[in-house]
C-alpha cells in the first residue's frame, strides 16, 4: 500500500472534494456494464452462440478487462473543489471565475513559447491551462505518480498533459494539473465535484491519509519538482 499524506489548504474542504480513491463503481460507464454480453432473448443467444461456436460461454464485456481494473486499483481521482467558469479566446487569451472565492483555487497558464517551436507544429493550436489545486502532498516513501485523462469517468473538453512526478517523503508537494485546451472562442462551465484527471500511482495501491499522521520528519518548504514555471 502506497500512503499519500495530504494537507488541505482550506478548512472548509474535505479531502474527498479534491482527491478520491478510484473504485469500479466510481465510473458510471464501468458500473453500468454487464459482465457478459446482453442478448435480446435466449433464442437470440442460442442462434448467435451456435453460429460462432460459443454456445457454452457468453462473450464478456470490458467489465472484466484486467487493464482497466488494475488502472482503477492504482488511481486517485482528482476532482474540482468548486464551480469554475473558464472562457478561452482565439487569440490565446483566457479568463476564469468562481463563485467560491474563499477556496484557494488558482488557474494560470504557461506562455506559448514554452511549448511550441518553429520546427514543430505539434501544439500550435493548444492553449496551456494549469489548475493549481488547494492541497499539498507527501508520501511515506518516495511516491511516483503519472497524470492522465479521466478517460473512463468523464469526457472533458481538454487533454491532460501527461507527466511523471516524484512526490517526496520529506517535503510537501503542490498539485498543479496541466491541461491543453483548443485555442478557440468558447465558454466552459465546470461543476464542483467533477473528475478532472487521474493520478496513477506507480507500484502499490494508494491510500490517502491526513498529513498529521505522517510520523517521519519533513520540512515545511513546498517542493515544486523540476517543472518549468
Amino acid at each position: 500500500m502506497k500512503k499519500i499524506y495530504y494537507e488541505i489548504n482550506e478548512d472548509l474542504l474535505d479531502i474527498d472534494e479534491i482527491l478520491q480513491i478510484c473504485t469500479p463503481s466510481s465510473s458510471s460507464w464501468f458500473d453500468s456494464l454487464p459482465v457478459l454480453k446482453q442478448f435480446r432473448s435466449i433464442k437470440n443467444w442460442m442462434q448467435e452462440g451456435l453460429s460462432k461456436n460459443i454456445s457454452n460461454s457468453l462473450p464478456k464485456t470490458a467489465k472484466v478487462c484486467p487493464g482497466i481494473k488494475d488502472l482503477f486499483k492504482h488511481t486517485v481521482l482528482i476532482k474540482l473543489p468548486c464551480d469554475v467558469l473558464l472562457e478561452t479566446f482565439s487569440d490565446g487569451r483566457y479568463t476564469w471565475a468562481t463563485p467560491n472565492s474563499d477556496i484557494n483555487l488558482n488557474i494560470t497558464s504557461h506562455p506559448y513559447f514554452q511549448y511550441t517551436s518553429e520546427k514543430s507544429n505539434l501544439f500550435k493550436d493548444k492553449l496551456q491551462i494549469k489548475f493549481n489545486l488547494p492541497v499539498q502532498l507527501c508520501g511515506d516513501k518516495n511516491l511516483e505518480v503519472i497524470f492522465l485523462n479521466p478517460y473512463y469517468h468523464k469526457s472533458q473538453p481538454y487533454e491532460i498533459v501527461p507527466g511523471y512526478l516524484k512526490i517526496s517523503s520529506s517535503k510537501k508537494s503542490e498539485l498543479p494539473l496541466n491541461t491543453f485546451f483548443p485555442i478557440t472562442d468558447k465558454v466552459y462551465h465546470f461543476k464542483a465535484g467533477e473528475i478532472i484527471a487521474y493520478m496513477v500511482v506507480c507500484g502499490d495501491e494508494p491510500k490517502l491519509l491526513p498529513l498529521k499522521k505522517h510520523v517521519k520528519k519533513f520540512t515545511n518548504k513546498v517542493f515544486l519538482g523540476d517543472t518549468y514555471r
